[in-house]
Order: structure tokens, then sequence, then C-alpha cells
């Protein structure tokens, strides 16, 4: 029944959780949270060195902007600087030249310059070079466009990989400069619903025509590639490479690390560039030589304060992130295959499904809240450490949130539905148990409650019975308040060492006391543990200045009935059965035999090996009919003295003889033994019973059992 339970409080806890992850999933409200854990594993694991060393950037720096105001050059520089520029990169050998920068406009007539000439001057070194790519901003909103665009692209590439974006207008550049530039690109910066940039549109839709990304346009340069888009797969094939794409055609960027000088790629400021070119053009040693920039893809940006060209990274709040380095981190993925893959979702799904009912069944099985705990921390480090090993060596992004979420959402769920039902089931058992029991049993019980049967089960165990030697002639020597004090210092005594041996206190009547070992969780060490406990309640009750300092102890092993039993309004957890009873008689016997403890032969059978007994009679019990061997418990046999040892070899001879009915020899066998051991009364008991058989023979059928007249 137990069982049952917990397996549904298990089940509707897991699948509670799964519902409403699920639902939270369904409502993306995991995203936020999950794609600021991948922005943490992305400055976790950032490795700078590992960028393209073939893109770096010609810099407008402050410095830049100051060195040419010094010149009566001031910003927006003249056409003229990025004629110069474009002519020493072609000089060097640069593979490509990509401009970061709008030119939307003819260039302005100067003091010292004609602006249309400026514009022929760039446009010339353009075309020449035939290595420039300008940049294209793309607008949604339906504000005029400032010129119409060239929609003449060198590609065809498949629609279906498009961003889903829809286009109105566009900032293009000056129309001398669209038929000068070897290619253009769109340089729109996209970000995600908290301003942050981990995604761009390799393709964008305007004006009837694709256009690349910017830093796409760089990766096809002087390629003439077969562009497909594979559906199902999400990637765009240029040629035999696949480059994942994400459910909105998106490009997912793999970040190196943090932006500027110090960052992933190289710098050079432009100001010592335009210097370079000037003294290699009168045959002087630069200060960069052009041909440093062989086989380069050069972005001319800007990345001066006055200018704001920055843009929010994963990587921003460790360093400002200059806006051309986002293209330049694509082309660099492009380049090398750095891609970012989005991992299978099945793997996520199937994650959450088993850590909603692997967290909820440890909570109503694992009995020890801190195992459940211990748990759900393995699990988690575990998550953290799969997501993160694939992530960094495979470039593989696995959900973190939600599963995570899913681990700690079960546990919550499932510990206060625990302390909804089982808890307070526990609290139940431990206000009906913690006064019978030893605190150690209560928490077995609350570990495991499927061993306990309130309703009433059969059960084998050991029954105690103790009452105290003398009471009623003692008492009556006692006004009742001492009386009460000295039984409560006598039960004191006596339930503290029978709880310290795991027993069940049943109840007290009178001076007596009623134990069970076994009950309500059985071991198999009962009968050695009421054996102990019996021998210590007897010494301790001899060592103590006590009132009530002696008592008698019956001790029987057998099967019973144990649950709660009573009326409808009062029931009491207890024990009913001929065991009770037998363990009840055997207390009484000891009257008879002047002894203090007396154990039946079910309960010798069980401690013979570890305790000195001495078999006592076989007597047959009032109500019994048949005979029942009983044996007086004296010691432990590890702390066991010689003389006892002697005591229980020499009674055991003079027994057999008894029972052979050699009465005579029997008689001096016994008081042979009196004479080494005064006070022991079995021998004093046997010697008057062997007078009696001398005078008076039993019939011939004797068998040496004793019919008890008395309980």
């Amino acid at each position: 029944m137990l069982t049952n339970r917990k397996l549904i409080y298990s089940l509707y806890s897991g699948i509670t959780a799964l519902i409403l992850i699920v639902v939270l999933l369904l409502f993306n409200l995991f995203e936020s949270l999950e794609l600021k854990t991948l922005d943490a594993r992305f400055r976790i694991f950032s490795k700078p060195e590992t960028a393209s060393k073939n893109i770096v950037f010609a810099v407008i720096d402050d410095k830049s902007i100051q060195s040419l105001e010094k010149q009566n050059m001031y910003w927006p520089w003249s056409r003229d600087v990025y004629a110069e520029l474009v002519g020493y990169f072609k000089r060097g050998g640069a593979k490509a030249v990509m401009f970061d920068i709008l030119f939307p406009s003819p260039d302005i007539d100067r003091v010292s310059s004609n602006g249309e000439d400026n514009d022929k001057n760039f446009a010339d070194s353009m075309k020449s070079a035939q290595n420039v790519l300008l940049g294209l901003q793309l607008k949604e909103d339906i504000a005029p466009s400032n010129y119409p665009m060239n929609n003449s692209v060198e590609f065809s590439f498949p629609h279906d990989a498009v961003s889903s974006k829809i286009f109105s207008s566009s900032i293009a550049p000056y129309p001398l400069f669209q038929s000068s530039a070897k290619n253009i690109g769109v340089v729109n910066y996209h970000s995600d619903d908290d301003g942050i940039c981990r995604r761009l549109p390799l393709l964008s839709y305007y004006n009837r025509t694709t256009f690349p990304h910017l830093g796409f346009t760089a990766f096809l340069f002087n390629k003439h590639p077969s562009i497909t888009f594979e559906k199902e797969k999400k990637t765009l094939k240029v040629e035999n490479q696949e480059i994942p794409l994400d459910n909105e055609g998106n490009f997912l960027i793999w970040w190196y690390g943090k932006g500027g000088i110090d960052g992933c790629f190289k710098y050079y400021s432009i100001q010592s560039l335009i210097h370079s070119a000037i003294q290699e053009k009168r045959s002087h040693q630069p200060i960069v030589p052009s041909d440093s920039f062989k086989d380069k893809y050069v972005i001319v940006g800007s990345n001066a304060s006055a200018l704001l060209d920055f843009r929010t990274t994963p990587f921003t709040q460790e360093e400002p992130y200059p806006g051309m380095e986002i293209y330049a981190t694509m082309l660099s993925n492009l380049l090398q295959k750095d891609f970012l893959r989005i991992g299978n979702k099945t793997i996520s799904i199937l994650a959450i499904f088993a850590f909603c009912f692997l967290v909820a069944f440890a909570m109503f099985y694992v009995h020890r809240v801190i195992y459940t705990i211990s748990l759900v921390i393995i699990l988690s480090i575990a998550w953290v450490g799969i997501s993160c090993y694939f992530f960094s060596s495979e470039k593989i992004w696995i959900e973190l949130a939600a599963p995570l979420c899913s681990i700690l959402c079960s546990f919550a769920i499932s510990a206060t539905w625990s302390y909804s039902t089982e808890g307070k089931a526990r609290k139940q058992l431990r206000s009906m148990f913690h006064r019978y029991v030893d605190a150690t049993v209560v928490e077995q019980l609350e570990a495991h409650p499927e061993k306990l049967e309130l309703g009433g089960v059969e059960t084998e165990a050991v029954v105690f019975f103790s009452d105290i030697e003398q009471f009623t002639t003692v008492s009556e020597q006692l006004q009742p308040k001492d009386v009460v004090k000295h039984l409560n210092e006598y039960f004191s005594l006596s339930v503290d060492v029978l709880l310290k041996h795991n027993a069940f206190l049943d109840k007290y009547y009178g001076d007596a006391v009623m134990a069970m070992f076994g009950v309500p969780i059985q071991n198999n060490n009962d009968a050695h543990y009421a054996c102990l406990a019996s021998l210590e309640i007897i010494q301790s009750l001899k060592s103590q200045p006590m009132v009530f300092n002696r008592a008698r102890i019956g001790l029987h092993s057998g099967k019973m009935l144990v649950g709660n039993i009573g009326s409808v309004k009062r029931t009491e957890y207890t024990a009913i059965g001929d065991t009770v009873n037998v363990a009840s008689r055997l207390e009484s016997v000891n009257k008879i035999y002047g002894t203090s403890i007396i154990i039946s032969e079910q309960v010798y059978s069980k401690v013979h090996n570890d305790m000195i007994c001495r078999e006592l009679d076989i007597v047959t019990l009032k109500g019994k009919g048949t005979a029942t061997r009983i044996f007086e418990l004296l010691c432990t046999k590890k702390l066991c003295p010689q003389e006892t040892t002697t005591l229980v070899q020499q009674f055991g001879l003079a027994l057999q003889q008894y029972r052979n009915k050699s009465f005579v020899e029997a008689k001096n066998s016994f008081s042979q033994l009196l004479k080494q051991f005064p006070d022991d009364n079995p021998a004093k008991v046997f010697i008057n019973r062997c007078n009696n058989f001398i005078s008076s023979p039993p019939p011939q059928e004797w068998n040496g059992v004793y019919d008890l007249e008395s309980k």
C-alpha cells in the first residue's frame, strides 16, 4: 500500500514538473535565461588566439582624428584619404578591403579640394583595386531611400535562406561608388530581444534582390560557388561547405573573445597607414609596409569614442565592442568553419523528462533528503559539464536553462508534495512512536514506513515482561508519593535500557513493564538485544541505591498480532497472542525458581551461541497443554566468569539424573552444587522435589515435566 502510494506521488510530482516545464518552453520563457547561459559560456571558454590572423583592421581612432585635424583635415574626411588607403592596400596585395562606413552622399567641397574630384579619385582607386567592398544599410521604415540601389548582384542566392525581415528602404552608397566597388554587402546590426547581438542574417531581401551580409560578401570574394539551401538541415551550402542557420535564417556567431585593441584581431591606426602610404610614394621607409597586408582581409572602420560605433555583444561587459568586429568575427567563422551548431532538441527533451521523474522518484524513495539534494547537485553539475564540454570542444549549443530548471522544479514540487503527504505522515508516526521506541528506531520508521502496518499484521518478535520483586511488601511500607517517586526511578532506568537496545515500549501496568523487540521494525538480532537489555537492567538495579532494586523478567519469542488495537475512539499500538501470554507467565515462573531472568526455548535457540544459559526445567504453564523447556539467562559468553560455567555444567548433570528418576543421586548432586554455590535457588528447589519424589515416587509414565498449578 505504501509502495503504491509512493509510486503515485512520484508520478504525480514528475508529471506536474514536466507539464510546467513544457508550458514554459512553449511560451519561450526560458529563452532569455538560456541566452544568458550562452553568453557566460562564450566568456568562460573564449579563445581570442583562435580568430583568423588574416583579418585586420584599419581603424579610425581618436589618435587618427586628432592627427589629421592638426593638418586641417576635419571629420568627415575627404574621400582622397580613402582613395589613398585603397591604393596603399592594393600595392600591398590585400585580398579584400571592406568599408564599415556608409558613403551615402557625394563629398563636400573644401578650401583645399573639390568634392567631385575627391569622389572621382576614390571611385577610380576602387575600380583599379577591384577588391573593395562597400556597405549597404537596409531599413524597415517606409522613409525614402537616398539613392536607388544597383540591383546587379554577382551571386545567385536561394530565396529560402533569406532572413524573414522585410525592408522598405535603404541607405545606399553614392551611385558612382556603387558602380566602382567590387561588391556591396549589408551592414545591418541585429540583436536579440535583450539587445545583445548573437546572430546576423547572411542574406537579406530588398527591392526584389537578395543581398549578402558584408562579412558573407567578403567570404565569397573572388569565388564563383554554387549556393544552395537545405531546408531540412537548415544549412546554406556553399560548394562543399555547409553553413548552419537558425530557424529564422540567421547565422549564429561564434565569439572568440573581447573586442578592442587587446582583443582578437590586429589593429592599425589609419593615421600611421596614411603616413606610411605617403612615405612609400616618396620611396621612404614606411612605418607600416604595405606588404604587411598581403592576402589580408582589411576592414576599415571606427572605434573612435566620438563616432559611437559600439555594439552590445556577450563581451560588452568586459570591453566596449566596436561594430566592425562583429563582421570580422562572422568572416573569421566562415573562413575557419567555426560554426556554432544548435544541439539536438530531442536530447534536451529527453533530459528534461528524465530529470523530472528521476528527482521525483528520489524524493519519495530515497529516505534522506540530503541524498536527494546531493542527487540534484550531481545532476546539475553533470548536465552543466556535458553542455560545457560539447560547447568548448564541438561548438554545439546544448540547452542549459530548461534542463536545469526541470531539476529544480521537480525537486521543489516533490519536496512540497512530500512535505504535505509524507511529511505529515512522518510527524504523525513520530508523535505516535517517539515515547515508545528509541530515536534511531523512529528514524528507521520514517525512512522505511512501508515496514509499519498500523492496521494489524502477524509478525514474529520477542516479548519482554518484567515486574518488581516484592513490590507489594516494600510499597506498603512507603507513603504513596514515595511509591510513585521510586517507581518512576525504576521505570526510568528500565525504559532507558530497553530503548537503547531497540525495544518497543508497549505499556506499564502497576509495577510491570511490557516491551517488544522486533516491533515495529524487525531485524535478525531481536532475541540478542532482548537478552542484553534484560541482563543490563538486572545488573543496573543491583548497582543503583534504589528502593526497588530487584526485578523478574520473562522473555519469549513467537508469532503475534501487532497493530492499532482498540475501539473506534481510542486505540493503541500493541500486540496480542499466545506469545504475549507465555512471556507474562515466564516472568511469574521466576518466583518458583528464585531466578531473575527466564527465557523460553525459542529465545534460547537464537542466543545460545553468545549467551550463557542453564536449562531449568520442562514445565507446563497454566492454560497451556504442551510442555515448555525453560532456561535461566545468566550472562554473555564474553563476560562470563568461570564459576558460572561450572555452575551450569554441574546443574546440567544433576538435572539429567533428576529426569532419569535417579532422585537420590540427583539430590546428592544438587546438594554438592549448593555447597559450592550456597545462594543458588534452583538447586534448592530441585532438592525439595527430589525429597518429595524419594518419599512419593512419580508414576511410571512420568517424563520429567513439571506442571505449574499457578501462573
